[in-house]
């Protein structure tokens, strides 16, 4: 990370920077094969820059890993539907 300072934005802004970041991490790594691939993408531009107080980084990537899968299970579903 260096010497840049960690964004504080609030659940809104976080949910907003998942999404986006799984759409370009999608472009970046298409297909089912790399979904791990867009998973580590997410979560190492998520955990760049929010800040979890609680947490050390170790245990931020974890969570936001949850939350990733969560959000990508969420967004396949969603274009199931859509396509059928």
């Amino acid at each position: 990370m260096g010497l840049r300072k960690k964004l504080k934005l609030n659940e809104a802004q976080v949910a907003e920077l998942i999404g986006h970041g799984l759409e370009i991490a999608q472009v970046l790594h298409p297909g089912e094969i790399n979904k791990s691939k867009r998973k580590q993408w997410v979560i190492d531009l998520v955990n760049d820059q929010v800040d979890i107080p609680i947490l050390n980084e170790d245990q931020e990537g974890v969570v936001i890993g949850f939350v990733v899968d969560i959000v990508d299970a969420l967004i396949d579903r969603v274009k199931a539907k859509r396509s059928s």
